[in-house]
This record gives structure tokens, C-alpha cells and sequence, in this order.
């Protein structure tokens, strides 16, 4: 998957960096966006607060630029309609669950927008610390 700075549609898989990791959202439109977290923005230190909730953008991106993700051909024929992904995303407003190896954002956002979800920074770590392993 790609990834571009530019202006947001309701339903975009949107990221923004933070530091080590990147968190992942869905774009609501009107500047709202669902993702995992804290109250504080934080989930790596506060994962037991860690929820489901809609924010603004300017909380989601917390001062760093907004990327949007530009699908491939095929990534688009498995992608769900816009209105699919924000219903998905909206339904599981206030659910917990959060993890940050089997349970995160990127998680989140994969399920609401893939038949199939794409491999995750997390899949990618793994598979770095395998072949560690295996030399």
C-alpha cells in the first residue's frame, strides 16, 4: 500500500507517525475520525483505557501531518464500499479489546475497510525478527 498527504474523503484509511510506529484511522469527514485510543491520546502507556471513540483530526494527528492511503487495483476490488467502512467503523464506537500485537489500530482499520486485510507493520515486524532467528 501507498501512502500520499492530501485532502481526506469520508471513508480514507488515514496514518499519522508517531515516533516508532504509525497510528491508523478511519476519516469520518467533518474533520472526525475513529481509531483506537486512550482519552489521552496515548495507548502504548495506557492500554487499559484504550477504546474506540471518535475525535477530531487535529486529536488523531496530535501536531504531525495526515497521510491518506492510495489503494492499488486490487486493493481497491477489495476494499469495501465508503459507506461499508464508515459503518463498520462506527458500530464498534466505545468497544475495548486493544492490544498492540494482536488487537491494534492498524487492525481496526484493516477490518473496516478489507474483505482480506493487507499485512500490517506488525506482520513486518515478525517477519524481520524471524529471519533474525533463523541466520
Amino acid at each position: 500500500m501507498k501512502w500520499e498527504y492530501g485532502v481526506l474523503e469520508r471513508g480514507d484509511h488515514i496514518r499519522v507517525s508517531r515516533q516508532h510506529y504509525y497510528h491508523h484511522g478511519i476519516y469520518l469527514g467533518n474533520n472526525e475520525v475513529v481509531h483506537y485510543t486512550a482519552e489521552n491520546n496515548d495507548g502504548i502507556s495506557d492500554p487499559a483505557n484504550v477504546k474506540i471513540r471518535k475525535t477530531s483530526l487535529d486529536f488523531f494527528a496530535n501536531g504531525n501531518p495526515v497521510e491518506k492511503a492510495v489503494y492499488s487495483h486490487h486493493e481497491k476490488k477489495n476494499r469495501f464500499p465508503v459507506e461499508k467502512i464508515i459503518e463498520n467503523a462506527t458500530i464498534h464506537l466505545g468497544e475495548g479489546g486493544y492490544n498492540f500485537v494482536k488487537n491494534n489500530c492498524e487492525d481496526f482499520v484493516n477490518k473496516c475497510c478489507y474483505l482480506k486485510a493487507p499485512k500490517t507493520q506488525v506482520d513486518g515486524f515478525r517477519e524481520r525478527v524471524a529471519r533474525l532467528f533463523k541466520k
